[in-house]
């Protein structure tokens, strides 16, 4: 029986936190007892700084940091890297195995995309330090069993599918009103097509369309946006419950390619009325339960709008999203395979020490 897990995270400070609190609750969800271990440190990440994940964050980046480290590990029955980068797989990955402990890779990111043969000799002249350190992350990670959190991911590192899980208890409003709320709630990077979804919401105020947006107002905000900078993350589920559309219009790019928002996982659960682009794990992860759209296109945006501007259609799809995200993102399904999956690791590591006896 697993009792300790120790989740090795790069900094508290970035997003990668995010997914690091999915690891956490199925973890504690399962009975185990949990210590979330970094290097990397800082403040807490603004959306959970006030989670109980903190109650569970330790330091181990300042004087002492490494014997603290070593003995946390020591104490544990299984230590998961989150994220196959340096600050987190490269620092934990020789203690473990001096320990003796099983270790799980968990990569939920494109962070080691496979490259042609081109481009790797590129990067080994260009950038021959980063090449070497990637080098050595990508045949250390072979050795281990993996976490991936989308079927993009598993095509290229194999591994168990653990998605950004979300609670059940997750629910939406009832979709009564005749002109919607739209969303968009999350981190605004350029190839999330925020610019696109400002524009349809534009083209279709004769509906009464409001949008609100989890950033800060930019010199153009217009009347019907709402614009409310960072928020934490109980707020931003809020906003999406209380919202009718989710749009998360993706554009084609390295990242997205091999990343699966977890705001589309926040608003299938809520039930609401969604639409992505087919970029990566999106379609996937939506299945029957929205609309897809072509990346860039603002008319197609405009007709998603008008077409969930009918409470009957934003019932409909917001129905099937919320089933599916019942039967493949929520919590109950997805701790049954992270315990599958870390009693395999652990099985698997025993084997290995007898083997070498």
């Amino acid at each position: 029986m697993i009792r300790r897990v120790t989740l090795v995270t790069p900094n508290f400070s970035s997003n990668s936190l995010g997914r690091t609190h999915v690891l956490w609750r199925l973890a504690r969800l399962s009975g185990m007892e949990v210590v979330v271990a970094s290097a990397g440190g800082g403040e807490i990440w603004a959306p959970l700084a006030e989670e109980e994940l903190v109650a569970d964050c330790v330091g181990v980046g300042e004087a002492g940091g490494a014997a603290l480290l070593e003995k946390t590990i020591a104490g544990s029955d299984l230590v998961i890297a989150v994220k196959p980068v340096p600050a987190s797989m490269g620092i934990v990955e020789p203690l473990a195995r001096r320990l003796h402990k099983p270790l799980i890779v968990d990569i939920d990111d494109p962070d080691l995309p496979p490259l042609p043969f081109i481009r790797l000799a590129a990067r080994q002249i260009l950038k021959p330090r980063k090449y070497w350190a990637d080098t050595k992350i990508r045949l250390a990670v072979d050795r281990y069993p993996h976490i991936v959190s989308n079927p993009v991911l598993q095509n290229w590192h194999g591994g168990m599918i653990i998605p950004h899980a979300r609670s059940e208890e997750i629910q939406g409003e009832a979709h009564t009103r005749t002109a919607p709320v739209i969303a968009f709630v999350g981190t605004n990077h350029p190839h999330k097509g925020l610019p696109e979804v400002r524009e349809a919401v534009r083209a279709t105020q004769n509906l009464g369309t409001r949008l609100v947006v989890t950033d800060t107002a930019p010199d153009d905000a217009r009347v019907w946006e709402e614009w409310r900078g960072r928020t934490t993350f109980e707020e931003g589920r809020s906003i999406v419950n209380r919202s009718d559309v989710v749009l998360l219009p993706s554009h084609p790019d390295p990242w997205s390619e091999g990343q699966l928002p977890a705001k589309l996982i926040d608003a299938m659960m809520a039930g609401r009325a969604i639409a992505v682009t087919d970029v990566g794990p999106m379609r996937w992860a939506l299945g029957d339960g929205g609309l897809i759209v072509p990346p860039r296109d603002i008319e197609a945006l405009v007709n998603v709008i008008k077409q969930f501007a009918s409470p009957e259609q934003r019932v409909h799809f917001g129905a099937r999203a919320r089933a599916r995200a019942v039967s493949e993102f929520g919590e109950a399904v997805n701790a049954k395979r992270f315990v599958q999956i870390c009693e395999d690791a652990v099985q698997r590591s025993a084997r290995a020490r007898e083997g070498s006896r």
